[in-house]
């Protein structure tokens, strides 16, 4: 027995003999399988826990929250649109110095005399309105007013029209005789024959009119057909008595020469 044995009754053998046998086990093929790595270990997903409940407090105090901001969002959007409005507005002028008559004496006497034409051109007009008013009434007035906006609109040559009636010495009265002028001329038209005839036809079926019609026909026939009367003729006396002897009762028959020249002269007429 070697004395190479240690307490546990192991020889140690020596590093050069391990790594010799090492080799020659790996040349020959012998060499130790490696241990089989050992697999992952995959922990199992936890699963999601739920979202805890918001109090319905807090959603309506996120709503009220949010439009607040959209409200201070629009007014914000007012304002700066209000301030590029009145920042694009031109600048007014400065007010333009009065004219001096030394230095334009037409200029000056038109700044003296345009407003005194003014007023009494609008007192002109109302007084014209209010003897329109009281003469036509108020509504006609006012329908010939409103009339005359109207045409101007429609036709541009009613400006004509227009520009005579406010240069005229009663305007009011002058626009109330238009407004009658051109309701006559709608109502007639350009054929005044066809308007006549038409007329006619609506009277002819009117029973009143029809009335008056056959009995004004009545008594132009009556006037038509009456035999006219004869006048009376005075009865003249026979000459067969002239320078005759007659009788009383002759004479009392015949007329006197004053009653023959009367009857002759009342025929004669």
């Amino acid at each position: 027995m070697n004395d190479d044995t240690n307490g546990y009754g192991t020889s140690e053998s020596s590093p050069g003999t391990d790594d010799t046998a090492l080799f020659n086990a790996t040349v020959a093929g012998d060499a130790p399988v490696a241990e089989a790595l050992a697999e992952p270990v995959i922990a199992p997903a936890a699963e999601p826990r739920p979202e805890p409940a918001i109090p319905p407090a807090r959603l309506r105090e996120e709503a009220d929250a949010r439009r607040a901001a959209e409200r201070d969002r629009d007014e914000l959007k007012h304002r700066l649109y209000r301030l590029e409005a009145q920042l694009q507005q031109p600048q007014p002028q400065a007010a333009a110095r009065p004219a001096e008559f030394w230095d334009n004496p037409d200029e000056w006497g038109r700044s003296l005399v345009t407003p005194i034409h003014e007023q009494l051109f609008q007192q002109r007009q109302g007084v014209s309105r209010l003897l329109a008013e009281e003469k036509h009434g108020s509504d006609t007035v006012r329908a010939a007013y409103n009339a005359l906006g109207q045409a101007m609109q429609a036709d541009p040559a009613v400006q004509t029209d227009y520009l005579r009636i406010m240069r005229s010495n009663h305007p009011y009265g002058e626009l109330v005789t238009w407004h009658k002028k051109r309701q006559a001329f709608d109502e007639i038209g350009s054929d005044p024959a066809a308007y006549r005839n038409r007329v006619l036809d609506e009277a002819m079926r009117d029973p009143e009119v029809q009335q008056r019609f056959l009995a004004q026909l009545r008594g132009g026939a009556r006037h038509t057909f009456e035999t006219p009367r004869r006048s009376a003729v005075p009865h003249i006396p026979s000459l067969q008595g002239i320078g005759t002897a007659a009788g009383p009762a002759s004479a009392a028959g015949d007329a006197s020469d004053a009653e023959l020249f009367s009857a002759t002269t009342r025929r004669r007429r």
